[in-house]
């Protein structure tokens, strides 16, 4: 019997909402493109609230550019009116002098025109073209010079104050004085007439908080997004899901439980990725919205990160390379780093907030664990390299902190790599805090050192946990990425097209099978991240 319902992953939103899906006046094709594709994904995993969301999120933006183009019409419109007074002033002065060419020049008055908000709203970006005040119009009280007789076809401006009476000197009988008042106190105030839009879907844009010596950096961090947010059961289940289940190689199914891998980082010796000194990872990603696959498909295409030079770094080998697909709890604590992250850089056009956050590195610190100095993406010659990176260029990076915290320390590098700042700015990320990383920060520009200007980057590492035994520091890391792979939906293997094994991969295999016929010393080191984890979920997730 065949069933009439349409299948979720051939779900075609431009074909069964062709009306709603408009392209209105002003707006990028990008900005409609992404759109169409958020609203895709939201429609196929039937998420509700995200579809409502990306719809005000949308809304917003358009609102946002209606009110700046009104803004800037309102702005055009006053300069003119200035010119308009300067020339009217000039006229003036000409046809006074003409019928008194001994009288003294006049100071000039530039009364103000009709009404015209000074300020724009509060959600528009800066325009540093504004005109505040005109640079001869005196802030109050102003007095104005005009002849008691005005020229023919003029038309004498007229005002609510009487006039006051003219001065006793006979020497000047054409001259007046009249007075302009003006109450400032009397208007309405700024935040009376654009309230302040902080505040979307109980997500409030805290104060940005910067340690130590930051005066070149743009990376910022924000207090408590997890109690705000509401997120502590998203969090605490998907860690309960890796800590309170058995460990399982990668080419074993299920979704629960840590992936062990091999790897060797930088051609090091072997290590267990439970043991390597650098931080244990485990990666999740969105599936592509483009790909319609059957929902009986064994397969998916996901963003990966790390494809590129990062499979050198870490010292991973193509058979034990895995990424889960983003489940509900980790989607919402996605969104709500991606809210943030647009929030805090609206106003910084050299921040591509129009990509989404479609993958997550959930990492762990304890013990020895530590990460040197680096960047988490590749330049050759200074310039951001398409072929060695995987993560989309002027994209921010966000790491939500849970659990205990650590230092993260950032220092000054020039472009051969060489650390030339002795002092690092230190920024330490406790349990709730959302780290913002800013793209211009890994690049190479010329920055002031000490008096002296030198070309030079930012790099940055972290020590691990301050106490090294019974800690445990825990980041949620959100990028954009563009490299995609197939993956087998079972297991999170990366399915590569490979006739046969390479020697290392046929050895490092080898090596992981014998780990996991070693029962007991699989059974003590899952008893080991057990006793890390009770202590923090106690502490920091109840």
């Amino acid at each position: 019997m065949t069933s009439s319902h349409t299948p979720v992953d051939a779900f075609d939103i431009s074909t069964l909402l062709p009306k709603k899906l408009q392209k209105y006046k002003g707006e990028s094709d990008e900005d409609f493109n992404n759109y169409k594709n958020d609203l895709d994904y939201a429609y196929r995993i039937g998420d509700g609230s995200l579809i409502t969301s990306i719809r005000k999120e949308r809304e917003a933006k358009i609102d946002a550019a209606s009110q700046l183009r009104e803004y800037n019409r309102r702005l055009q419109r006053r300069q003119l009116q200035f010119h308009q007074h300067d020339q009217r002033v000039l006229q003036r002065r000409l046809q006074q002098r003409q019928l008194n060419p001994h009288q003294p020049e006049p100071p000039v008055n530039h009364p103000p025109p009709n009404r015209v908000d000074r300020h724009p709203p509060n959600n528009l970006p800066p325009n540093n073209n504004r005109v505040d005040r005109h640079p001869h119009n005196p802030p109050s009280n102003r007095v104005a010079h005009r002849p008691s007789n005005p020229p023919p076809n003029q038309v004498e401006r007229r005002t609510n104050n009487p006039p006051v009476s003219p001065p006793s000197s006979s020497k000047n009988p054409i001259s007046c004085h009249i007075r302009f008042k003006t109450n400032a106190s009397k208007s309405p105030r700024r935040s009376q007439r654009f309230p302040q839009r902080v505040q979307e879907q109980g997500i409030v844009r805290p104060r940005c908080r910067r340690s130590g010596r930051t005066a070149n950096m743009k990376t910022i961090t924000l207090d408590g997004i997890v109690k705000q947010a509401g997120l502590g059961n998203s969090i605490h289940k998907i860690l309960s899901e890796l800590f309170e289940h058995p460990f399982r190689p990668p080419w074993s199914g299920g979704e629960k439980g840590f992936i062990i891998s091999i790897n060797s980082a930088c051609g090091n010796n072997r290590y267990l990725n439970i043991e390597r000194p650098g931080y244990l990872r485990q990666s999740y990603s969105l599936s592509c919205c483009d790909q319609r696959r059957s929902p009986r498909s064994t397969t998916r295409e996901g963003y990966v990160y790390g494809a590129g030079t990062g499979t050198v770094t870490f010292g991973d080998v193509a058979t034990q390379l895995c990424c889960r697909e983003m489940c509900g709890d980790m989607v919402r604590i996605r969104d709500t780093a991606q809210r943030v992250m647009e929030e805090a850089f609206k106003s910084d056009s050299s921040v591509n907030t129009g990509a989404m956050f479609n993958t997550c590195e959930v990492i762990f610190y304890y013990e020895e664990k530590e990460i040197r100095f680096h960047r988490d993406m590749t330049f050759i010659n200074g310039k951001y390299s398409e072929k060695c990176n995987s993560q989309i260029e002027n994209t921010a990076v966000g790491i939500l902190v849970v659990g205990d915290s650590r230092d993260l320390e950032f220092a000054l590098h020039n472009p051969a790599g060489q650390q030339i700042d002795d002092d690092p700015s230190i920024v330490n990320l406790s349990h709730g805090k959302l780290l913002l990383l800013h793209p211009n920060d890994e690049k190479d520009c010329m920055r002031c050192i000490s008096g002296e200007r030198r070309e030079c980057h930012f790099r940055h590492r972290s020590k691990g946990v301050k106490s090294r035994a019974g800690e445990l520091s825990v980041g949620f890391v959100f990028r954009c990425c563009k490299s995609r792979q197939l993956i087998n939906k079972s297991t999170g293997q990366y399915i590569i097209n490979k006739s046969e094994k390479s020697e290392k991969e046929v050895e490092f295999d080898s090596a992981l099978d014998s780990y996991f016929k070693n029962t007991p010393l699989v059974k003590e080191h899952q008893r080991f991240l057990q006793d890390l984890f009770l202590p923090m979920r106690d502490k920091y997730l109840k």
